[in-house]
Order: structure tokens, then C-alpha cells, then sequence
């Protein structure tokens, strides 16, 4: 893949990059057709023993190449922008991190699993939920889009994330709360060792200093609950904060 970065000076370049990826692509092609790759290329690159390599136009004159194992890749989009797009009916700019969360993550909601969504107003993650046509429980003190609130998938509670308790343990936990990282995390480590939830995707805001290693800690927190391989990554559409997935 072939790739401008995000810089005043090097951004009026990314028509040349698509450009020249489209002519090593239709290159690589014409040599050996299986290859098929015309169609964004890093959705293929996870395959067992794959090599990602990516060219960084730093100038219209000048490339700059690299590769790493696909398994070992920060991230399989290009410079590790990895751009969601969602309908303009959304509520809020975060259902993008949901959907850059569960494509990172591998699996996703099916249509009737349960979901809890702590922190969930103004609705984001909720409303990409319902996109899969899974069934929503959201609690947060703030109210929800008047569209959401009204939704035949949707449980408003309007409470504390800490203070609620699950009548029946759900599929999936998601949770993104503007709250202290450590709270959150024993938060998500309570909802681990009471089984209340089968999978896990969190967002956890990071403080100003120390943030890798609060990041090392915040994920020592969430594993104390029984959670099985929990991942941490900030992702392309986090700021100053960082993702996790986990599983029972």
C-alpha cells in the first residue's frame, strides 16, 4: 500500500500515492492474476505468514519503503489510518471508534445478542448497536437521541454505570465513559469476575502524564476480573484515550 502522511506539506500528495499503488497493484496483477488485489489490499494482509509493505510518499520525488509481518502490524490500514465511515444520522463522531474498535477487535454483535452500553448517551456506540440489529441496554444519567430513546431495540436506565446491576448476564459489555481510567477499569474487572457479560470493548480515557504507563496498568486492572486476552491499542479515531477488548 502506498500512503501520503497527514502533514500540510505531504497531504496534497495522496493523489499521487493512490495513483502509484493503483499502478504496482495492476503490476503485481498482471504477473499473477489470483492475486486479485484491487481491492484494498491490508483487508487481505491478515492472512497466516502475510507481509505488509507499505510506501510512504514523503515527496513527489521521494518514497520511503518498509515491511513487517502482518501479524506483528500496529495496525493493517495505511499509516494505520484506519478511516470508518457511518451514516450522517449518527448521534455523535463516536460510533466511528466503535466501528474501528469491533474491526479491530474481529467479531461483532449479532442480530438479537444482548449488549449493555455504559456511558452510552448521547448514543453513539448504541446507535451502531442497532445497526446490527442487536438489542441494547443504555445506561447513563444523560438522555439518549430522542430516536433512540423511542427505539423498539433499546432499554433506556437513566443511572450510574456504578450503580447498575444486570438482571441476566448479556453478550457483549461496551463501555465509554468520560470517567478516572482506574475507576472504569475496577469497573469492568467487577463485570469480569460476576460473568455478567461474554465480551468486552472499552474506551478508557488517559490521563495528561505517564500515559503508556497507565495504559500497562489500566489493562492489569481489567484482567484481575477473568477477562482472557485483554488487548489494548489507541486507535486511529481515539484521542486521548485508549481501546481494549477482551473475552470470557
Amino acid at each position: 500500500m502506498v500512503w501520503a502522511p497527514d502533514a500540510e506539506a505531504t497531504s496534497r500528495l495522496a493523489g499521487a500515492a493512490a495513483a502509484i499503488e493503483t499502478a504496482v497493484l495492476q503490476g503485481i496483477e498482471a504477473q499473477d492474476p489470483s492475486l486479485a488485489l484491487r481491492h484494498r489490499p491490508w483487508q487481505r494482509a491478515g492472512a497466516l505468514g502475510a507481509i505488509l509493505v507499505q510506501a510512504v510518499l514523503v515527496a513527489r520525488d521521494r518514497i520511503v519503503l518498509g515491511e513487517v509481518s502482518a501479524e506483528r502490524a500496529l495496525s493493517l490500514a495505511p499509516g494505520g489510518r484506519f478511516r470508518m465511515r457511518v451514516r450522517r444520522s449518527r448521534p455523535s463522531r463516536s460510533a466511528r471508534k466503535l466501528e474501528e474498535a469491533l474491526a479491530w477487535f474481529g467479531v461483532e454483535p449479532s442480530p438479537g445478542e444482548l449488549c449493555v452500553d455504559l456511558g452510552a448517551a448521547p448514543g453513539g456506540w448504541s446507535w451502531a448497536l442497532l445497526e446490527r440489529r442487536a438489542r441494547v441496554i443504555a445506561v447513563d444519567p444523560g438522555r439518549l437521541r430522542r430516536d433512540l430513546m423511542e427505539h423498539r431495540g433499546v432499554e433506556y436506565l437513566s443511572q450510574s454505570a456504578f450503580r447498575f446491576t444486570p438482571s441476566t448476564p448479556a453478550d457483549w459489555l461496551f463501555c465509554d465513559m468520560a470517567w478516572r481510567p482506574h475507576e472504569v477499569a475496577e469497573l469492568l474487572a467487577k463485570w469480569g469476575r460476576r460473568r455478567w457479560a461474554s465480551l468486552l470493548v472499552a474506551n478508557l480515557k488517559l490521563p495528561m502524564r505517564r500515559k503508556a504507563a497507565n495504559v500497562e496498568e489500566l489493562r492489569g486492572i481489567v484482567a484481575t476480573g477473568g477477562w482472557r486476552d485483554v488487548r489494548s491499542r489507541q486507535l486511529y479515531h481515539d484521542r486521548d484515550e485508549v481501546t481494549v477488548t477482551a473475552h470470557r
